[in-house]
């Protein structure tokens, strides 16, 4: 008897009802050791991707209205070379008033047919834009404009002073007019000099 109550408790913190190891035995020191080093570890990388995440809010500059305007022109531009009428169908405004350097002045169906029809390519773009104004909803570039066309099996060059006129609506800046006027040969070689869109 004496023998069983001195063996009682030993039994029963060592080993469960079937015998194994209770799991509220105590870690071995190395085991503790290595739990406490990954939640350090773990502690460590969220605290340097917050840092990190903070630094990037911080020093990420607003886009600006005159940027954006910008950003618009440059895409309507690249959808004219790449014949991407669906991106040019957003960019253009359904009033659109489109005046082209010769006289002749179209709507937006009217300019995208014209696109359509494949009878004239837009293969290259170059803009010398003055800094854009933008007066409320309204943006405003002004400056040198070169479109390199081939109609038919004929490449023609036009040097234009143009105004294109942008107006942001539904959250997008829509083209609304744009009026082109030839370049005498004289300035047309100075705007293409430097262009800010190719």
């Amino acid at each position: 008897m004496r023998q069983m109550k001195e063996d009682w408790p030993d039994r029963f913190s060592n080993a469960g009802m079937n015998g194994r190891p209770l799991l509220l035995s105590p870690l071995p020191f190395a085991n503790r050791e290595t739990a406490m080093r990954r939640r350090l570890a773990i502690a460590l990388l969220i605290a340097v991707a917050c840092l990190v995440a903070t630094a990037s809010r911080v020093s990420a500059k607003p886009v600006s209205a005159q940027d954006e305007v910008l950003a618009a022109d440059k895409a309507r531009m690249d959808a004219l070379v790449a014949q991407d009428r669906a991106t040019l169908k957003k960019i253009l405004a359904d009033d659109l008033v489109y005046c082209h350097s010769g006289g002749n002045v179209q709507t937006k169906e009217q300019y995208l047919a014209g696109l359509a029809d494949g009878s004239t390519r837009y293969y290259k773009v170059e803009t010398n834009w003055n800094p854009p104004h933008v007066v409320g909803k309204i943006g405003v570039l002004s400056g040198h404009v070169t479109f390199y066309v081939r109609a038919g099996q004929t490449d023609r060059t036009f040097h234009l002073q143009a105004a294109s006129v942008y107006e942001k609506r539904d959250g997008r800046w829509q083209l609304i007019l744009f009026q082109s006027t030839s370049l005498p040969a004289s300035a047309s070689g100075a705007a293409s000099g430097a262009s800010s869109a190719k």
